[in-house]
């Protein structure tokens, strides 16, 4: 009898605990989540892709703002660049070739 009521006090605990873990998970929601998150493929003429050709990339779409450009290369995207920004009192979110993306932008810098 002890045995049945210690296990049915873990079991409530248990399903409490995930429930509150559960909810949590589902008001976390943030508005720059990875669906949200356009990316671009940027095609250099030089070969490799630069930090200033990104920037150039950012203005020409967003005018005014000033890019915080991160690079994150892996083995599968050696040209990937994480950018934020702020526009119009908005986070933004963009990345660039980090995935294997149509929507091509050509670089056309001076």
């Amino acid at each position: 009898m002890k045995i049945l009521k210690t296990f049915k006090v873990v079991a409530t605990a248990l399903v409490v605990a995930i429930g509150v873990n559960m909810t949590g998970f589902t008001y976390a929601v943030s508005s720059t989540a990875t669906h949200k998150i356009k990316d671009f493929k940027v095609v250099a003429s030089s070969g490799k892709v630069k930090r200033s050709q990104i920037a150039v990339a950012v203005r020409k779409g967003y005018p005014g703002v000033v890019p915080k450009i991160t690079a994150n290369p892996s083995p599968m995207h050696p040209d990937c660049f994480n950018v934020r920004f702020m526009y119009h009192n908005e986070l933004k979110r963009i990345t660039f070739n980090c995935s294997d993306g149509n929507t091509e932008l050509t670089m056309v810098t001076r």
